[in-house]
């Protein structure tokens, strides 16, 4: 299923911003700060964010609809047991985190000086070497292609 963003921190804004603008009490004070056409702009440009965001959540709440109800009806037809919700967020954040790490590997591999300095009269010298890897790994992983 796909996830649904909430949208009470929006809805809040939105109306915290329209206070700011009907409100005759201290409308002096909210002049000294802020324009009010500033305030108008911005409540305007929030209500489009809340129109774009509020279809989208309409949109996926209609597909996870779907997808729930194409499941239901799979099941049904079938005696094989149900494959749970498959995280796709998830895997594609997993597969970059292997890429990073094998770049960061292949960094580390690399043979050089990393620094140099002299402490009372002595060279303190920091080296990478390389190392030896293991010999079934072959640099290229199924989960990486």
């Amino acid at each position: 299923m796909l996830q649904i963003s909430k949208l009470a921190g929006l809805e809040n804004l939105i109306n915290s911003t329209k206070n700011l603008i009907k409100n005759e009490e201290f409308k002096g004070i909210i002049e000294k700060h802020v324009d009010i056409e500033d305030l108008k702009n911005l409540y305007v440009e929030l209500m489009q964010t809340y129109t774009d965001r509020k279809e989208k959540e309409l949109k996926t709440r209609w597909l996870n609809d779907l997808i729930e109800d194409i499941q239901n009806k799979l099941q049904i037809r079938t005696a094989v047991t149900k494959v749970e919700d498959v995280n796709f967020y998830k895997i594609a954040i997993n597969r970059e985190k292997a890429r990073k790490f094998i770049k960061t590997v292949r960094l580390a591999q690399n043979k050089g000086e990393i620094t140099k300095t002299s402490l009372q009269g002595f060279t303190i010298v920091a080296k990478a070497t390389l190392y030896p890897v293991s010999t079934s790994w072959t640099g290229s992983a199924p989960l990486l292609r």
